[in-house]
């Protein structure tokens, strides 16, 4: 899923709500759909995270695996 922002009405950028997928840009004449859905199986859509949020979730998951090492050696 994807929110979809309109940019000129000539391009459009895409920003998935799956932190793993960066946003992206495209011509708005590509799109041939667009849909939108009307639930959500938690119902509570989540808050869309910062970067400096996922930055800084990365750098304790790399701290954590780092320390990891340090225990084994």
């Amino acid at each position: 899923m994807k929110k979809t922002f309109f940019k000129v009405k000539t391009f459009a950028t895409l920003l998935s709500l799956n932190r793993e997928f960066q946003p992206y840009t495209v011509p708005a004449a590509d799109i041939l759909e667009i849909w939108q859905f009307c639930s959500y199986e938690t119902k509570q859509f989540p808050e869309p995270v910062s970067d400096l949020q996922y930055i800084g979730e990365n750098v304790k998951e790399i701290l954590s695996e780092l320390g990891k090492f340090k225990k084994k050696a």
